[in-house]
């Protein structure tokens, strides 16, 4: 049966991403979701650092392939916002849709903040912009409300 846990997030993982790569070609940069990091916060509330860790370089993996960076960037911040997102769990409870969507709007901007940080240590400055960053307000709270019905269904698949 635990089985069955992993595979379908695992489905789930696969499902976002397909449907975030197509949003790309569909909506503005400020509106395109990033449904990945909010699998990342939701996996941080329900499984444990081991199992919780590995989807996280997994994800970030997965994201590292799929915006053809330097394997590692994403990668790194997705295990960064993954502990700061379990740790968040545990300080409150966050297990409401109201908290998970301020909790995925906050990290969503720590997020950008933390990919421009790696990207300038990684020395690919070319693939973030700074006129970006007025986006990562406004992607944040797309994210957020995104990730409330992500919410449901790991709430569903996890419990």
């Amino acid at each position: 049966m635990i089985y069955q846990k992993h595979i379908l997030f695992f489905l789930l993982i696969m499902l976002c991403a397909v449907i975030q790569t197509t949003l790309t070609v569909l909506l503005p940069a400020p509106l395109q979701p990033d449904l990945l990091l909010a699998l990342v916060i939701l996996a941080g509330l329900y499984m444990n650092p081991a199992v919780g860790s590995v989807y996280a370089v997994g994800i970030g993996y997965l994201q590292d392939l799929l915006t053809l960076s330097i394997v590692g960037l994403f990668m790194l911040g997705r295990v960064i916002i993954y502990i700061l997102g379990n740790r968040l769990s545990h300080e409150f409870y966050a297990k409401s849709a109201p908290a998970q969507v301020i909790v995925i709007f906050l990290l969503g901007i720590v997020d950008t903040i933390l990919i421009f940080v790696l990207s300038a240590i990684f020395g690919q400055d070319a693939h973030f912009k700074w006129y970006m960053l007025w986006h990562t307000p406004l992607r944040s709270l797309t994210t957020a409300l995104f990730g409330v019905p992500l919410f449901f269904v790991i709430k569903k698949i996890w419990e």
